[in-house]
């Protein structure tokens, strides 16, 4: 059985969804993922159903979709104009260096797995190179396991994961970007990390209204098996749950 999506919003433009792991958020031939549910299932009177992300399969959290051609242009001009803000949850081991700071390294396909993407130094070519920037800040630190909030700039494909793992700090349970499923504390205790510990927390559109400033957020709740490895490791519960600022 399918692993069942959360929708946190509905109106005339948007369908705002909080995407479980194990559900990709479209697939090649349309089937067996997010979109579809959205289409077939959860919202079958729109006369689109137009993801503004694309997140991987395990990993959890908002997905807008644009249900309206008013719906997709707003979006579309919301990115343009740096309106499209998200902030994500991440659990890495090792802690970066810094506290809070900018990951820009470029990203292009990998040659040894091209599913996969690789960051670039500086002066490094690639296949499909492109520039990529994410903001980060470490929330909290304990045993050797850090909660980052992650701010991407740019939208690529595995950008958070390719510079977590540049940085030296990869996500935990991201075997395919260097982290570790398996994560040995600084006091020996042994976790499980299920998949990647990465999470879209929030997402800040403009109003759709004409020349409003205002803005709307959506926030999506943090799931269980990313509290569970968070609280295992000893980190304090309510950082999860707090509105990012």
């Amino acid at each position: 059985m399918s692993p069942t999506p959360q929708v946190l919003s509905r109106d005339e433009d948007f369908l705002v969804v909080n995407k479980p792991a194990g559900l990709s958020t479209t697939s090649p031939d349309g089937l067996n993922c997010l979109a579809w549910e959205v289409a077939q299932r959860l919202d079958r009177g729109a006369r689109h159903a137009h993801p503004s992300s694309r997140l991987d399969r395990e990993v959890t959290g908002i997905v807008i979709f644009a249900r309206s051609d008013r719906g997709i242009q707003h979006l579309l001009e919301a990115r343009k104009r740096e309106r499209y803000r998200r902030t994500y949850l991440a659990l890495v081991t090792p802690p970066p260096e810094a506290s809070d700071g900018r990951w820009t390294w470029r990203i292009a396909i990998d040659p040894r797995d091209r599913r996969l993407r690789m960051a670039l130094d500086e002066g490094q070519s690639g296949e499909r190179a492109q520039d990529a920037s994410s903001g980060f800040e470490v929330l909290a630190s304990v045993a050797g396991v850090a909660l980052l909030a992650v701010r991407p700039e740019t939208g690529r494909t595995h950008q958070i994961r390719v510079h977590a793992k540049q940085s030296g700090s990869p996500i935990v349970g991201d075997t395919s970007y260097g982290g570790v499923g398996r994560v040995t504390l600084s006091d020996g205790r042994v976790i499980h990390a299920p998949r990647v510990m990465l999470h879209c927390r929030q997402v800040i559109i403009p109003k759709i209204a004409l020349g409003s400033d205002e803005e709307q957020t959506f926030l999506a709740e943090v799931p269980d098996d990313f509290r569970e490895v968070w609280r295992r490791a000893g980190g304090e519960a309510s950082l999860l749950d707090r509105s990012p600022a």
